[in-house]
C-alpha cells in the first residue's frame, strides 16, 4: 500500500548500548525479553522539514518541499550528490538492508516495495503530517466512529487536537467531508485542516486552515 519512500518516513533508529553479549540479531521487540533491564532505548527520528532545509542549505519553498516528500529526511543524503538516481539509489540500499535482509528474510514476508508516485500525493501528506506530529512528542492515534473518520487525533500531556489532511479543497464533497467530520466532533480542543494549496483563510467556522509547508515549519502545531 505504501511505498518505500512512506516506510522511511516512519522509520526510527534504534541505539541500543549493550554492556555484556552480542544481541544484534535481536528486533527491538524482543529486547524486553533478552535483555530485561540492561539495555536503553533511544528513538532517533528523521530529519524534520526545518531540519532538511537546514541540512541542505535551501529556503523554503515548494520546490524544497517536493524534494522533502520524494526523498525524505535521511540525513546523510545531503552529503550525497542531489542527483535523483544518486538519491533514489541510497534509499534502496537502505530499504535491501533493512527490509529485505532484516525484516522479510527473518519472518519469510513476501512484500512489494512500489517506487515514488505522485498519484499518492494524499498518503505522502498524511505521511508527512504524522511524521511531524511524532518528532514534536505526540502520541498520535486516528478517529472513526460510524461513517465519521478524523485523519489525526494528537495528543500531549493535557493537550489534543483534531486534524484532516488534504491535498486540495477543490469541490464541495471535498470540503464537507474534511470540515463537516471535524464540526460533528462534540468537544472544544483545536481543530485544524492541513492542506498543500495556497488558496486559504486562516479559519472556517473555528476551524483552522493552514498550509502544509507553514504547518511543518510551526514547532507547535
Amino acid at each position: 500500500m505504501y511505498s518505500y519512500l512512506h516506510f522511511l518516513l516512519y522509520l526510527r533508529i534504534i541505539v541500543i548500548v549493550i554492556t555484556n553479549g552480542s544481541y544484534s540479531n535481536l528486533l527491538s521487540g524482543e529486547l524486553a525479553t533478552f535483555l530485561s533491564g540492561r539495555y536503553i532505548e533511544f528513538n532517533i527520528h528523521s530529519l524534520s522539514y526545518p531540519e532538511f532545509l537546514l541540512f541542505r542549505k535551501l529556503p523554503d519553498s515548494e520546490t524544497s518541499f517536493q524534494q522533502f516528500l520524494r526523498f525524505g529526511g535521511l540525513p546523510h543524503l545531503a552529503r550525497l550528490s542531489q542527483e535523483q538516481d544518486v538519491q533514489t539509489e541510497y534509499l534502496q540500499n537502505i530499504i535491501s538492508t533493512i527490509i529485505y535482509k532484516d525484516v522479510v528474510q527473518r519472518f519469510g514476508i513476501r512484500n512489494a516495495i512500489a517506487g515514488y508516485k505522485p498519484e499518492d500525493i494524499n498518503k505522502l501528506l498524511e505521511n508527512v503530517v504524522y511524521n511531524h506530529l511524532s518528532y514534536y512528542g505526540y502520541y498520535v492515534n486516528t478517529g472513526k466512529s460510524g461513517e465519521m473518520e478524523i485523519d489525526f487525533i494528537a495528543e500531549k500531556k493535557a493537550e489534543k487536537i483534531y486534524i484532516q489532511v488534504a491535498y486540495r479543497l477543490d469541490s464541495p464533497q471535498t470540503i464537507e467531508r474534511e470540515f463537516g467530520n471535524l464540526k460533528r466532533i462534540p468537544d472544544n480542543y483545536p481543530k485544524m485542516v492541513v492542506r498543500s494549496d495556497n488558496t486559504i483563510t486562516n479559519t472556517s467556522d473555528g476551524i483552522r486552515q493552514v498550509n502544509i509547508r507553514e504547518f511543518l515549519l510551526n514547532h507547535n502545531p
